[in-house]
């Protein structure tokens, strides 16, 4: 049973070598399409990712996401494409509940795919629905946990910010912010944030003057 299975991978792989071979002979790329859990393989000249899926049947339908993109130029003697079939999401952003068809693969980009913005801040998070009764949702479930916009003041100069911090000197701190004794803050430290928050922190300075007088 070993020596067959050598035998049949050798000449797989002898196979392979002369298919490669006669595709490059003839100035033609091997493109390899992975899709619906296959890889669909064809010597082409076609001069897109798009003309070659077209040369092939694949479809490419409404939400599908085709990497690199349909209208890539195929550039590469051995050229890969990776389609993903779009799937249901379910997009839950501070109360508001968004659907989409998508086939992209990270909560962020989920997210995107329906139009939503998203700041570094923000906690986007993805699960499986696999229980449909329970959420009244299919698919994938992305929660957004949005953080607060809030404005400094610090000695007149003004910063924009967006946290998941709870109080006033957490804030501060995250954002390397040094508040000293003699700073009048217009907010506690210890004072829970709320959006949209001001907050202004006046710095107090001295200046000493000399002046002889006769």
């Amino acid at each position: 049973m070993l020596i067959a299975i050598i035998v049949l991978t050798n000449s797989y792989a002898h196979d392979q070598l002369n298919f490669n071979s006669k595709a490059y002979a003839d100035g033609q790329h091997l493109v390899s399409v992975f899709v619906d859990g296959q890889k669909r393989v064809v010597a082409t000249s076609a001069p897109t990712v798009q003309s070659a899926l077209n040369q092939l049947g694949v479809k490419v339908g409404a939400g599908d996401v085709v990497e690199p993109a349909q209208t890539s130029a195929i550039n590469q003697p051995v050229f890969n494409v990776n389609i993903y079939r779009a799937l249901p999401a379910t997009i839950f952003d501070d109360g508001k509940k968004v659907q989409v068809l998508t086939g992209y693969q990270s909560p962020r980009q989920i997210v995107a795919a329906a139009g939503l913005t998203t700041y570094p801040e923000d906690i986007v998070r993805m699960d499986r629905v696999d229980d449909f009764t329970l959420g009244a949702t299919v698919g994938r479930e992305v929660s957004i946990k949005r953080a607060k916009p809030i404005q400094v003041v610090l000695a007149g100069r003004v910063y924009n910010f967006r946290t998941q911090k709870t109080t006033v000197g957490e804030l501060l701190s995250e954002k390397g912010l040094q508040v000293q004794p003699s700073d009048i803050v217009s907010a506690g430290l210890g004072e829970q944030l709320s959006a949209g928050q001001r907050i202004v922190v006046n710095r107090l300075s001295q200046t000493i003057t000399q002046a002889k007088e006769a």
